[in-house]
């Protein structure tokens, strides 16, 4: 399973739109992901895994209460086995003009796979 399969296997329970890098449907609550890789546990000069450093970034609109499906994202990507995200209120001026007066949090874990036979 590819780690883009894993992260919508673990949110797509939650009954919102899952899509990598970038969402361009109608709906006000949404979440997108990305990730960057490196090596990881280096022997003989060559990686033994590739470690994916993942961000989750979950939008809804201002007023509501997200405090429950911020609690199940986290839930569901460690169940997945991802390391426990860190939460990250990124709500501020930076936003692009489709998203402004929404809520965003971004939720930053780790996935680790082995290069060779993709096994953990």
């Amino acid at each position: 399973m590819t780690v883009n399969e894993r992260i919508k296997k673990a949110l797509d329970p939650i009954g919102l739109p899952v899509k990598p890098d970038r969402y361009k449907g109608d709906e006000e609550s949404y979440i997108v992901f990305n990730y960057s890789t490196l090596g990881a546990c280096y022997a003989d000069d060559a990686p033994g895994f590739e470690r994916y450093l993942v961000q989750v970034h979950f939008f809804c609109p201002a007023g509501v209460n997200s405090l429950q499906i911020r609690k199940t994202i986290k839930e569901n990507l460690l169940q997945a086995d991802f390391s426990w995200p860190e939460e990250v209120n990124a709500a501020d001026g930076s936003m692009q003009k489709n998203d402004e007066g929404k809520q965003h949090y971004v939720f930053e874990c780790e996935w680790l796979e082995g290069i060779e036979d993709g096994s953990v």
